[in-house]
């Protein structure tokens, strides 16, 4: 009698054991929203289209790897709060860390522009090639005053044109653009900063056809 007492005993504790480790996974499955829930990572994807373009270049393109500023070279997508202090944005991010990114963006971006006869990121042999310098130094958003509903995105650009046959400079260019009220939700800022992008690249491609030669 004592054994059979003893193994219902130790049966009991077993199915009592059992029944604590299925209920702490269906809470761990279950967690309301609000309270360490996480939604799925969404990966963000630029596509600036660029605006009326005043002539197009004689002109083969070179673009190699952007210099990024530090605070923003990342794969995640920068958010500055008040006092300057950094953050990202969660549950997004770029495909690739932003100055390889970026990159990529401004050589397709300007290619489909059909402003230049040819853009790449390879140098060329032809004598009509140019070097195209990048440096971003801004692209990202920030917390307006008083408020965590707004933010305003920016989207700050640098742009050395060389010409490759005798590494003239021939033109140096600056954009600096700035898009307040904007909703903080993720994909309201990457909208904005897509079309800040947009502002800036055409801006460029027409100041460098005013020094590069022109087809028409």
């Amino acid at each position: 009698m004592g054994s059979k007492r003893g193994s219902s005993g130790v049966k009991l504790f077993w199915h009592v054991l059992v029944g604590v480790a299925l209920l702490a996974v269906l809470s761990a499955c279950v967690t309301p929203a609000g309270y360490g829930y996480l939604a799925q990572e969404k990966v963000y994807r630029l596509a600036p289209q660029l605006g009326a373009l005043q002539r197009r270049s004689l002109a083969h393109l070179f673009i190699p790897v952007a210099q990024v500023s530090p605070a923003i070279d990342s794969q995640r997508i920068v958010l500055f709060k008040p006092a300057y202090q950094q953050d990202f944005l969660a549950n997004g991010r770029w495909p690739d860390r932003l100055s390889t990114y970026f990159t990529s963006t401004v050589i397709d971006a300007l290619s489909r522009s059909n402003a230049f006869l040819t853009v790449s990121d390879r140098p060329t042999s032809n004598q009509g090639g140019y070097k195209l310098l990048l440096r971003l130094t801004g692209f990202h958003a920030e917390y307006l005053p008083k408020s965590q509903a707004k933010v305003a995105v920016v989207a700050q650009m640098e742009a050395l044109l060389i010409r490759e046959k005798n590494q003239r400079i021939l033109g140096q260019y600056r954009y600096d653009i700035r898009k307040d009220n904007i909703n903080a939700h993720p994909d309201s800022i990457v909208v904005a900063l897509n079309q800040a992008l947009a502002d800036n690249l055409t801006s460029l491609a027409n100041d460098m056809g005013k020094d590069l030669p022109v087809l028409f």
